[in-house]
């Protein structure tokens, strides 16, 4: 069975000695959460199945894989 079948995207989380949590894909840091939104999250993320953790962990790290949009759009910009 494939990663993409087991519901595998990629995404890892690590609790930080602070009690901060930082979202990671594909040994990449996209995200640290702090405070009660860090707390939080551990608990959603402790309730769920490791597909759904990888889910909620890709919609809360939003739209990381469009990092270069702004470059296209600065590109974009400079032909005009």
């Amino acid at each position: 069975m494939g990663k993409q079948e087991r519901g595998d995207l990629g995404y890892d989380f690590q609790i930080l000695e602070n009690g901060d949590l930082r979202i990671v894909l594909d040994g990449r840091s996209v995200m640290t959460l702090r405070g009660g939104r860090a707390n939080s999250f551990i608990k959603r993320l402790n309730s769920a199945s490791y597909s759904e953790q990888q889910k909620i962990m890709a919609r809360m790290a939003g739209g990381h894989k469009r990092g270069n949009e702004r470059s296209e759009y600065k590109k974009i910009e400079r032909d005009f």
